[in-house]
């Protein structure tokens, strides 16, 4: 048994405290990991992504599925709101079929 943790001999309140300990150190953890920042990315970059002309993505704006950012005469678009765009199709449109 090398490597092993016997659990009979504990009661509920300890068991219940050993896993309070594991979920604010897991918690602790997530707080640690580095995110990563809000980048932007150009037309042509998310033109790219999409697999579509510039024309679309241009539609796409203008009927308010994208935002755009403007810097002098340059169009960009926040990545985290790009990836956020898409939503689902088909029958369930991601409700639970349950």
């Amino acid at each position: 048994m090398k490597n092993s943790t016997i659990l009979h001999e504990l009661g509920p309140e300890d068991l219940l405290a050993m896993f309070n300990e594991l979920k604010a150190e897991i918690k602790e953890l997530k707080s640690l990991q580095t995110k990563e920042p809000d980048s932007f990315m150009t037309r042509e970059k998310v033109a790219e992504m999409f697999e579509c002309d510039l024309s679309t993505l241009y539609h796409w704006t203008k009927k308010g599925k994208l935002i755009p950012r403007g810097m002098g005469n340059r169009v960009y678009y926040l990545r985290s709101e790009v990836m956020a765009a898409p939503v689902p199709i088909g029958i369930n449109k991601g409700v639970d079929s349950i």
